[in-house]
Order: C-alpha cells, then structure tokens, then sequence
C-alpha cells in the first residue's frame, strides 16, 4: 500500500487522495501520516494490532503504515462495547487496538492521531514480508481472519495516474470489497471520496457533493441508491463507471441500472476474502462465463464445478471449496452462447 501512495506523491503531492464531508486528505499527508505510523510500530516492537476506525484517512495511513513496517494490521467491523472490542483482540492475539473510539476497556490503545504526529519517519523500504490479516463477513458464522500478504494484494496493478477519477467507498473498510476499492483507487492515483455512514442515502448525496465518476457496491447498495433517486428526485450522478460485487446479480438490476446511467460502464467481479478477485465481466449479463473454468494451469486463480460447487486453487495451494453457496454460484455463471465462448 505505502507504494501505491508514494508513488503518486512523487507526481502530484496535493492531490486530493481522501475526500469526506469534513477534510481533503492529499496523497503527500497520507504518506508522511504512514511513514510516521510505521515509525512507531518498529519503535514499539508491533508485531500484529487490531484497528477500530471509520475514518477512511485514518484507515488508509494505518495500512500504509503497516505495510511498511512488516506489522500485521487487521480492521474489526463496526462495534460498539469495550467487551465486543476485547472478544475480537483475544481471538486475533492483539495486544494493541488502534482506535478513536472512546470505548471501557483493559486493552493497550492508541489514538490514530497520536502515532500520525510523532514518530522518526524517514524514508525506510518495506521488508518482503509484509502480511495483513482480512476478516470474512460471518454470513455463515462467526468471522475468520484471512491471511494475506502485501506483495499478492498488490500483484497485477499497473502503473496508471487516472487523475480525473473520483471513485465513492460504499463498503466497509473491514471487508474485502473495501480493500479492493482501495487498492484501485490507489493504485489508479485516483481520488477515493468516503461518506459516513457509507449508507446508499450519504452515498448519493456524496455523489453528487463531490463529483463521483466511479463507484463499486453491492446489488443490494444500488437498488437502494436507486430508491433514494426515484424519491428525492434530484439530478443523476454523471457516473462513468459502475462495479457491483458481493453477491449474485439480477438481470433486472443490470438493466435498470443501464436505463438509468447510460453512459456508464458496468462491472461486476467476484471475488471474497479467502482468495481475494477471482474475474469480472463487463457484457451486461448477470453472471460468470463458463470460460473461467477453462484457464491455464498458471493461471492465479482456478475453477471448477464439483457436484454443484464452485471450486478454487490459487497459487501453490489446493483445491477448496468456495465460501459462496452451491444456489448463488449457479447463478452467478451463464451458458455458452457466441457471446460468452
């Protein structure tokens, strides 16, 4: 992640990195914010930590930070009890919670501010192993952490500066859809605009406040942005971009969603937190073509079906079964036709 940043702070300092309703946040703030953060991980021996924020700028310079440092960072998802916090630092084996909220509780925690303002920054190299811990959504139980490392998540970004794009952050920071979004936007050099709460209501007005071009969320987000839209009645966002991930696509929504931004294009990728993006498709038609289970056998991630389940293999690894239900799987993939091969 510190990469991404810095790279882009090398080009363009001021840019705008991170936009909410309070601050702009420049790609030069967020990189010294980081590499003060890192300083003070190495200088306290910070192993592994929980972070509790929903700050995107804060959450961001954490991650860099981190990255930097080698220091595992895992992001908790929305609590609100010191007990709720300390449950989920036992589990993880943190000792250290980086927070902002004002929450009862025995754990070590740091303000994000108080590590951003002090620490001997300098200009060090991030060390080859840099992991990062990603949660799962605890749809079917309670939440695992998903190991990851820096130099996977990063693995196939371009060297692109997409100045112009202004991408809206519809996930949660703690789920792997949120990531995604940031490592595109980041390393885009784009510019992330992050309403709170990340509701489809705050997110629309986002759009329209900050001038959104590009926007990733759910099935379930849109339908309620569309909502929102038919009932306020205001102007459409002049989207140029649209991704929808997360969960199964109806064709109704597609449509609906090209009547209404026409001039948009329009993604959808699967991916999930145990093996990160998996592919997308910008054909207009719900679902996966059956071509993905016809990649290569270096291909990073593999398919198949195995009595109606979708199977994967990435890297090294082994076969598994996806975390996503046998129903939404034959969903998400279409027939051949002479459109999808």
């Amino acid at each position: 992640m510190i990469e991404l940043l810095r790279r882009t702070a090398a080009r363009a300092a001021e840019r705008p990195a991170v936009v909410d309703d309070d601050r702009v946040v420049s790609y030069a703030g967020l990189v010294a914010a980081a590499e003060a953060f890192a300083a003070n991980l190495r200088k306290h021996d910070v192993g592994r930590f929980g972070v509790l924020s929903y700050d995107a700028a804060d959450v961001v310079a954490i991650l860099a930070g981190a990255s930097l440092a080698g220091a595992e960072a895992c992001l908790y998802p929305p609590l609100d009890t010191g007990d709720q916090l300390a449950e989920y630092a036992d589990r993880f084996g943190h000792d250290l919670v980086i927070t902002d909220h004002d929450l009862d509780t025995t754990l070590t925690v740091v303000q994000p501010a108080d590590w951003f303002a002090t620490g001997d920054a300098g200009a060090a190299e991030p060390p080859e192993r840099r992991p990062h811990l990603v949660l799962t959504t605890g749809t079917t139980g309670v939440p695992r952490g998903i190991r990851h490392d820096w130099s996977r998540l990063l693995r196939g970004l371009g060297d692109s500066d997409a100045a112009t794009e202004r991408w809206l952050l519809a996930y949660g920071l703690h789920q792997f859809g949120g990531l995604q979004v940031l490592l595109h936007v980041f390393g885009a050099g784009a510019t992330l605009v992050a309403p709170a709460p990340r509701r489809p209501r705050e997110g629309l007005a986002a759009m329209r406040r900050h001038g959104v071009t590009h926007a990733s969320a759910t099935p379930t987000y849109w339908r309620f942005l569309l909502a929102e839209m038919r009932s306020d009645g205001g102007p459409v966002p002049a989207l140029q971009q649209l991704t929808l991930g997360g969960e199964a696509v109806p064709p109704d929504l597609l449509d609906t969603l090209s009547a209404t931004f026409p001039g948009a294009r329009i993604s959808q990728i699967y991916a999930a937190s145990e093996f990160g993006s998996s592919g997308s498709v910008r054909d207009n038609r719900n679902g996966l073509p059956v071509s993905v289970l016809d990649r290569p056998d270096d291909a990073d991630i593999q398919m198949k079906i195995v009595d109606g389940e979708l199977w994967l293999m990435t890297g090294s690894s082994s076969w598994a079964a996806s975390p996503t239900s046998s129903t939404s799987v034959a969903s998400r993939f279409t027939r051949p036709s002479s459109r999808n091969g």
